[in-house]
């Protein structure tokens, strides 16, 4: 029943690309309609915004539906596996229909300045989830435990969401009208959006599926394992860039390209010695890791180790520069980029892999996702200044990077931990080694350490007294 439900949920992600993107253009719109004081366009383009998804979403119900009739045919299962198919099927994508209009909730309040209850929202909404699958395992639903967990979630995060925020536009007093200016805004950016969604969806966890298909599904198990952790660090990144997009948005609205500059500037630097320092404790122990976790065997060898470290940097900077770029309405473009890049990257996959091995697989990341972060990084200072600043400061982070990092990956090679303590003493003083080069190395890093540290005090002070 756990096949039939993966099966599932792969229909599910690929009706998922009906997202189209339509939260993200109203989450921009709204950013610089706020920033100019333009109440009425923040109603026009909320509305509006939520007419398209209304539409999606009534489009994406329909599919599922008619899929949930369709497909235990398909599977050829037994009418009582169809049965579970078909709720575990609707509620899914009932779930992602509630997902997609949070999405619009979050960024239109990221936009006004009042991300708070929407980000507790989505927190409370990932407990539901947990909680009520818990529990719906230990009553013995089987694999219905599942879809309504999803749904739970989805309907906590939707149900906290939709009122503030209808009540934060409606506050505003813009006219609650249809806008054909506005619908035709949002609309002819649909089509370029989703070919940046069809990329995404193309290179998404398509690795291990090349790896089993061109060598053994033994190798592509042997990838996930030593890629794991890899994986972990570039979401907790990409999640720190809606940290600043609605900010972002404000500055570069206004005309202040000077503090979007830096801003920009700031989320680079950070972003990208928290990337080291974290790259640096995934290489010096992660072979020890997987030796005392799995055994020896699943270690995918070190160039995989060496190669994957310019590769997650590539794709996190791909992935925030792509994001920060749609901040400053740029969509068109870097959608299409993202869907080329896609493209390419999996034929170069599909060339090297079978040459080169798992090696193949992160030269032709490096390849694809390396040159798309250029021309994103160029577009931007394009729009914000800066560019020649930019490759002097690119040339200095990258020396400093590289002088933390291989003496991490020599560790990694050289030294193998004996015991789950050592292995976590070790990750420590690499981190903390790692965290103080690049307060040495950088300003930047320096000052906002410094910050941080005055701002303990100053709490532990007041406390104190």
């Amino acid at each position: 029943m756990y096949g039939l439900w993966l099966a599932t949920g792969g229909i599910t992600y690929w009706l998922g690309m009906l997202d189209l993107g339509v939260a993200t253009v109203m989450g921009q719109r709204i950013a610089a309609a706020f920033a100019s004081k333009d109440n009425d366009g923040i109603c026009r383009y909320y509305y509006n915004g939520m007419v398209i998804q209304s539409g999606t979403v009534l489009a994406l119900m329909v599919l599922a539906t008619a899929g949930v009739w369709v497909l235990p045919h398909v599977l050829r299962v037994s009418p009582a596996e169809a049965h579970a198919v078909r709720i575990a099927m609707f509620l899914a994508s009932a779930s992602l229909g509630l997902t997609m209009v949070s999405s619009g909730q979050k960024n239109t309040a990221d936009a006004l300045q009042h991300p708070l209850l929407p980000s507790l929202m989505n927190i409370f909404g990932r407990l539901a989830t947990i909680g009520v699958t818990l529990v719906a395992l230990h009553q013995r639903w089987g694999v219905y435990a599942i879809p309504f967990g999803m749904f739970a979630g989805a309907a906590v995060t939707f149900g906290g969401d939709l009122p503030y925020v209808f009540w934060l536009v409606g506050r505003t007093g813009g006219a609650r009208r249809l806008d054909r200016a506005a619908l035709a805004d949002m609309s002819g950016l649909i089509l370029p959006l989703s070919f940046g969604k069809a990329g995404d969806a193309l290179v998404g966890q398509i690795e291990p599926t090349l790896i089993a298909f061109s060598l053994t599904p033994e190798i592509a198990v042997m990838w996930s394992v030593t890629k794991r952790a890899a994986d972990i660090i570039l979401v907790i990144l990409d999640n720190g860039v809606g940290a600043i997009r609605a900010s972002f948005a404000h500055l570069y609205a206004e005309g202040d390209l000077g503090k979007a500059r830096g801003i920009l500037n700031k989320f680079v630097t950070v972003c990208f010695f928290s990337m080291v320092v974290m790259l640096a404790v995934y290489c010096s122990i992660n072979h020890s890791f997987i030796h005392l976790w799995v055994g020896e065997r699943q270690f995918a060898g070190t160039r995989v180790i060496v190669l994957l470290v310019p590769a997650m940097i590539a794709l996190h900077f791909t992935s925030s520069l792509s994001t920060l770029l749609g901040a400053t309405g740029d969509f068109a473009v870097s959608s299409c980029f993202t869907a080329a890049e896609a493209v390419v990257r999996v034929v170069l996959m599909t060339v090297l892999l079978p040459r080169l091995g798992m090696p193949g697989l992160l030269l032709a990341t490096i390849v694809g996702a390396g040159a798309t972060a250029v021309v994103f990084a160029v577009r931007l200072t394009r729009r914000v200044g800066g560019g020649r600043q930019w490759v002097r400061a690119s040339a200095r982070k990258g020396a400093a990077g590289a002088a933390i990092l291989v003496p991490a990956i020599l560790l990694g090679v050289l030294w193998k931990a004996h015991g789950w303590v050592s292995l976590f003493v070790a990750g420590a003083l690499v981190c903390a080694c790692a965290s103080v080069l690049s307060m040495a190395f950088d300003q930047t890093v320096r000052r906002m350490a410094a910050r941080q540290v005055a701002r303990f005090a100053g709490w532990k002070g007041a406390k104190g007294a």
